[in-house]
């Protein structure tokens, strides 16, 4: 039960995310990437709405029955604590180190709290993933990412000296 209600809430986030994002680039972007923008956002609204009903279904089912035995509540709390602790280091990761470093270490995070374990998994899919994202949005719809926290720094001391 626990599990379906946190893929509600990510899901019902997410797609508040998507929204935002589309509502505020409708207007702004040009036909090319006005398309390209549409057509993800309302592929997700899609997908988001199929999984949003296959998990209340599940969570309706599940009301009745305890899926988790007592022993191993206190390791579903605990994976819990770590994801919204990971959400907290990968939000000051990106203002610190930019969105696509800390959008690669937090995907990294991410997965070796979720305990995937091995190195190859945890190094080649967050670099997979910044290299896609990079290419989609830097090169295809022309989208510059604001400059990290950390680079203003070092260009300040640089800039007294």
């Amino acid at each position: 039960m626990n599990r379906y209600l946190i893929t509600l809430c990510m899901l019902t986030f997410a797609t508040g995310l998507s929204v935002a994002y589309y509502l505020e680039v409708k207007d702004r972007s040009h036909l090319d990437q006005k398309l390209v923008v549409t057509f993800l956002v309302f592929s997700f609204l899609f997908l988001a709405c199929i999984e949003f009903i296959t998990n209340l279904i599940a969570l309706c089912k599940s009301m009745g029955r305890s899926q988790h035995p007592k022993s191993s509540s206190f390791e579903i709390i605990s994976t819990e604590l770590l994801l919204a602790l990971v959400v907290v280091i990968y939000l000051f990761l990106i203002w610190i180190t930019g969105f696509l470093i800390g959008t690669g270490i937090g995907f990294a995070l991410f997965m070796y709290v979720l305990r995937v374990r091995k190195i190859f998994n945890l190094i080649m899919y967050p670099l997979c993933c910044v290299f896609a994202i990079y290419l989609i949005f830097q090169r295809f719809l022309g989208v510059t990412f604001p400059s990290p926290m950390l680079s203003r720094i070092i260009r300040d001391f640089f800039s007294g000296i």
